[in-house]
Formats: C-alpha cells, sequence, structure tokens
C-alpha cells in the first residue's frame, strides 16, 4: 500500500450562504458541513515573495471542491481556506480563524 494512503485524515468543511439580504449583507447563520478526506501538513515555506503565501499555516491536498468563503474544521480547530489549486488532488493553503476552539 502507498504511504499517501495511511495520510489521509477525515475533516469537516464549512460552506456559508453566499446570497444576500433586503440591505445587500452577506446572510448569517449555520454553514452546511461535508466531511472531506484530506493529507493535513504544516506549512514549511517562511521567506516568501508571494503575499498570497505569507499567512499560511496549513497545506493540505484533498479531492473536494473548496473556495475561499469555505472552513475546515479540525480537532476543534477552525481553518480558513485562503486559496486552492486545482488538480487531480486540490492545493488548499490555511490559515487558523481565531484561536477560540470550537
Amino acid at each position: 500500500m502507498p504511504a499517501i494512503n495511511r495520510q489521509w485524515k477525515t475533516v469537516t468543511k464549512l460552506t456559508y450562504d453566499n446570497t444576500t439580504d433586503d440591505y445587500g449583507q452577506l446572510r448569517q447563520g449555520e454553514p452546511e458541513t461535508e466531511l472531506i478526506s484530506v493529507i493535513w501538513t504544516q506549512y514549511s515555506q517562511k521567506n516568501v515573495n508571494n503575499p498570497n503565501y505569507t499567512d499560511i499555516e496549513i497545506e493540505a491536498l484533498t479531492v473536494a471542491d473548496l473556495n475561499g468563503g469555505d472552513q475546515i474544521l479540525k480537532d476543534g480547530v477552525i481553518y480558513d481556506v485562503k486559496f486552492t489549486i486545482p488538480g487531480k488532488y486540490n492545493q488548499i493553503f490555511l490559515k487558523r480563524h481565531s484561536d477560540v476552539e470550537v
């Protein structure tokens, strides 16, 4: 069995409704949740010239579709999806949302 098969972890994807109310504000409420599998690693590149990567803490691979408005819940900590690079395995870059655990 390839080593990659042992690295998959199950996390919760949080997706919020992107519709707006009558005043043009994004709707608040409970997110839709979905269990997805990811390969989770600490992001180790520290001296980066590209500003997209400066706040990144976690790099993950998944076959699930995610976008910049999604969040990941893992071990009681919420991470914001900063951006994704699509491919056979979508590469997602995450930043801790806050220090408050769920």
